[in-house]
């Protein structure tokens, strides 16, 4: 619906987003194994060299497939509620110290916290489609997309809030030691940002090879895990919530152009591989959509105006209304 380079241009900011996710996970990959190895054998390697090693790891483990990390993960996630709910019980029977209470956090506005929030899952929503088209069936789709974002994902925020403000703390890793998973939470951490940052690697070589690139797959692979340990050298998770925020900001729209143009204007129409032609090398009225979305976020940010007081809620009223006007506009003209 953006047109073909528009299409490009949508599938680079996607990469340079998955690019960010893995330069975010390898960081926190490797810092809690600097502090495992500090605990373990009083020794402190320097993070670069262990963001250089895992990053080679990962880009490999990418190349080969997802059958071992499909294993792991069948693995791991049963393991991960059953902690979510040690740290829910924990949490609830933590008593806080004075002494440890925070007193430098600047609070956020609600409508900052709701678009950081978003931030944390837009990419992987919007890229939904790169995994659920391998289901056996529209109703095996659905319930893989509904059910990890709006239930486990809720219920997961919802707990990371809860003991995060009983710890008084920001730091997971820090969260999790305090109430009590030692070592395991290394371990725990260090496999889920492994598995994650596969995930991250494999949908960038996907966005990669949507414009057409001339590498092969393999090759393609590789320069992105370069990148993307470049980019944790860059330091990312000290500026987390910004880079959440960005990411609600940018995509937003995207996502409000998507459910305009497939329920209402296409009348849950099915895509065909010709469509993207019929829009042109670029399409106008989506691009411009989803700049006045983008500009949108900012505006309200800085309060020049609010619809509703959520960044992302007006992004996706201002974008989603923009884009149906200049459609329905340019039908009436085409049709004169």
């Amino acid at each position: 619906m953006f047109g073909e380079h528009g299409a490009n241009f949508i599938s680079l900011l996607f990469i340079f987003s998955l690019l960010g996710w893995y330069g975010v996970n390898l960081d926190l990959f490797s810092t809690s194994l600097q502090q495992l190895a500090c605990q373990l054998f009083n020794y402190s390697p320097p993070l670069w060299s262990i963001e250089l090693v895992i990053g080679l790891v990962i880009t490999s483990s990418t190349i080969l497939g997802f059958t071992l990390i499909e294993k792991a993960s069948l693995f791991l996630v049963p393991i991960m509620i059953l902690v979510l709910l040690y740290l829910l019980y924990q949490g609830m029977t933590y008593t806080l110290s004075g002494s440890t209470v925070a007193t430098d956090f600047t609070g956020l506005r609600f409508g900052e916290s709701v678009s950081i929030v978003v931030g944390s899952f837009i990419v992987s929503v919007v890229l939904m489609p790169d995994f659920s088209r391998f289901a056996r069936s529209s109703k095996d789709a659905i319930t893989a997309s509904f059910l990890p974002f709006l239930g486990i994902s809720s219920f997961v925020y919802s707990v990371s809030g809860f003991i995060g403000t009983a710890v008084a703390s920001n730091d997971i890793l820090a969260i999790m030691i305090t109430l009590g998973l030692g070592s395991a939470a290394f371990f725990l951490l260090i496999s889920a940002s492994f598995i994650t940052n596969v995930i991250n690697l494999y949908s960038a070589a996907l966005g990669a090879n949507a414009i057409r690139t001339n590498l092969r797959k393999d090759k393609l692979i590789i320069v992105l895990g370069i990148l993307g340990t470049v980019v944790a050298s860059f330091n990312l998770l000290d500026n987390f919530t910004d880079f959440l925020f960005s990411l609600s900001i940018v995509f937003t729209p995207v996502v409000a152009i998507y459910v305009v143009d497939f329920f209402i204007l296409r009348n849950l129409k099915t895509y065909q591989a010709s469509d993207i032609n019929a829009k042109g090398k670029v399409n106008i009225k989506a691009m411009l959509a989803w700049l006045s979305g983008l500009i949108t976020s900012l505006l309200v940010n800085y309060q020049v105006f609010t619809i509703t007081t959520i960044e992302v809620c007006d992004s996706v009223l201002v974008s989603g209304l923009i884009y149906f006007l200049l459609i329905k506009l340019s039908s009436k003209s085409a049709n004169k």
